[in-house]
């Protein structure tokens, strides 16, 4: 029977009956990544967030979408959470995530934290249980290192991995997938900040495998053309 893993469940009840704290809300949004990729797959990927709330509290939705242009999207991701300051510069956030997919869509609760420990250094740790009570862990970290002014270098570093396998996922047990880039961005302005850069995506462990055996790829390099924004 399909089920929400106990403690998550726990973790969203906590946050979400936590009253909201007085003061002034404001909306803002960023696009961390809108992005093109310069290897003939003609692949486009779009990765942006809003967040509405005060200093303690907040809501915030993020959408990934990625596909090739002229085909199909293949690549849809939508999350809610509501997100508590909890000193630090880190928020503790809890809420939903779903991905469109082809046959079956996906559910997931989400728990985990993000935050600057330092000017220019961001993380983000998470925690999803799906409706079957799998287990998935991901992990980012994205570090802004000024050269002046206007020009920004930017290494980039996620991995994901899994508590158990998920044979319909084609996913093993252990780390699961990491992605190493770095990416020099010119800053226009604070809405506009056009970048170029390199991303390596590759499988792990048993997953990778899987993958290889089944003559699909393990490992790509992409060289990638976009620009971010923050509003």
């Amino acid at each position: 029977m399909s089920r929400w893993h106990p403690a998550v469940v726990i973790g969203l009840q906590l946050l979400l009956v936590t009253p909201a704290a007085a003061g002034a809300q404001s909306l803002s949004g960023d696009v961390d990544k809108f992005e093109y990729r310069l290897d003939g797959s003609r692949h486009l990927l779009f990765d942006g967030s809003f967040s509405y709330g005060g200093e303690t509290d907040g809501l915030n939705a993020k959408l990934v979408v990625g596909g090739s242009v002229d085909r199909k999207i293949d690549q849809i991701q939508g999350e809610l959470a509501y997100s508590r300051a909890i000193g630090g510069s880190f928020n503790l956030e809890a809420g939903l995530r779903h991905e469109f997919r082809s046959p079956g869509h996906l559910s997931y609760a989400v728990v985990g934290f993000s935050g600057e420990p330092k000017p220019g250094f961001a993380l983000e740790s998470y925690a999803l249980a799906s409706r079957k009570g799998d287990l998935f862990g991901e992990f980012k970290a994205v570090y802004d290192q000024p050269l002046n002014d206007r020009v920004t270098v930017q290494p980039r570093l996620a991995f994901n991995l899994a508590a158990q396998d998920v044979p319909d996922q084609v996913i093993a047990r252990g780390l699961v997938a990491a992605e190493l880039g770095i990416r020099l961005r010119y800053e226009m302005s604070r809405l506009v900040a056009p970048y170029i850069g390199i991303s390596h995506e590759r499988l792990l462990g048993r997953t990778a495998r899987i993958a290889r055996e089944a003559g699909e790829v393990s490992r790509s390099t992409h060289v990638v053309l976009g620009f971010s924004s923050a509003f």
